[in-house]
């Protein structure tokens, strides 16, 4: 983080007058991932250096675009110039941009995964008689592994810096925070305060609700697990080895798919190509399941 730090803080001086037609209405959606994200970067500084990064990026590509037409002889090269010059720095605002969108995303994903753990650490802390300040403190040391620690930690400074009470500045983070589970435990926990409710009992009883979502949305995981592993087997095992023998069979006699396709060139596309690229679809879905265990 402090690499890309130091790479937005040469776009910042360079762009000290920058366009604001441009700058402003970018900077606001910036900023707002940045706050979800707990990105500890000034959004004019990450602006900026997006910015200048995607400019730098142009002239490197038609270098690039100028190399690639040397090699590649089939294509037009007017083409291979413009996809080369539109890929690149389109390709290095995309990272820069959605950077934010995938951090925000990983705390969210952690904060659900230890949804109980930090509902449990709260809980045994209410029993302590311990007051707001001191659990959110106790969180923003060690919630790291939690994904809450950037949410305590802004608490924490909105109350002793801004001068506001806990609530408010956990109502205030809650509005920004990446996950909508633990915003919907941060309002009943504030409305249990407010009521004069029962600290220990709510926690207690969102402690069991947690473990009972977490029970069904594992079950429901083994699911989807069992279901990936049939359609692995049949799609990458079974599949390719009938079709490969098929083909196989059918080049040895000289026959030919559908009238006019080469069974080996056939088969060598399902090896090459159809094989590792189903390989990758299923990785890719694989980790989309298991992303929020």
């Amino acid at each position: 983080m402090k690499r890309l730090e130091g790479l937005l803080n040469i776009g910042y001086s360079v762009f000290r007058g920058r366009p604001t037609f441009v700058f402003n209405p970018l900077m606001r959606r910036v900023r707002e991932n940045l706050l979800r994200a707990y990105i500890g970067v000034s959004p004019p500084v990450y602006t900026a250096g997006m910015l200048f990064w995607t400019l730098v990026s142009i002239p490197v590509a038609v270098v690039v675009a100028e190399l690639m037409t040397g090699y590649v002889s089939s294509v037009p090269p007017i083409l291979v110039r413009a996809l080369t010059v539109s890929i690149i720095p389109v390709t290095v605002f995309s990272i820069l941009y959605f950077y934010p969108h995938y951090v925000a995303g990983s705390i969210k994903r952690r904060m659900e995964r230890y949804l109980a753990y930090i509902v449990g650490c709260m809980s045994i802390l209410a029993s302590a008689e311990a007051s707001i300040e001191q659990v959110f403190d106790f969180l923003a040391k060690e919630g790291g592994m939690f994904g809450v620690e950037g949410y305590a930690r802004n608490v924490l400074r909105d109350v002793s810096l801004l001068g506001l009470d806990a609530l408010t500045a956990m109502e205030e983070e809650a509005m920004r925070c990446p996950s909508e589970r633990f915003r919907e435990f941060i309002q009943g926990y504030m409305a249990t305060f407010k009521a004069g409710g029962d600290m220990r009992g709510f926690l207690e009883s969102s402690f069991k609700r947690v473990i009972e979502s977490r029970r069904l949305y594992l079950t429901k995981l083994v699911d989807n697990l069992n279901l990936i592993a049939e359609v692995y087997i049949t799609v990458l095992i079974v599949f390719p080895v009938i079709m490969v023998t098929m083909l196989t069979l059918m080049g040895l006699v000289g026959g030919l798919v559908l009238g006019f396709l080469d069974p080996i060139a056939l088969a060598y596309v399902i090896i090459y190509l159809l094989i590792p690229a189903t390989a990758t679809a299923a990785l890719l879905i694989l980790d989309m399941i298991l992303s929020g265990w």
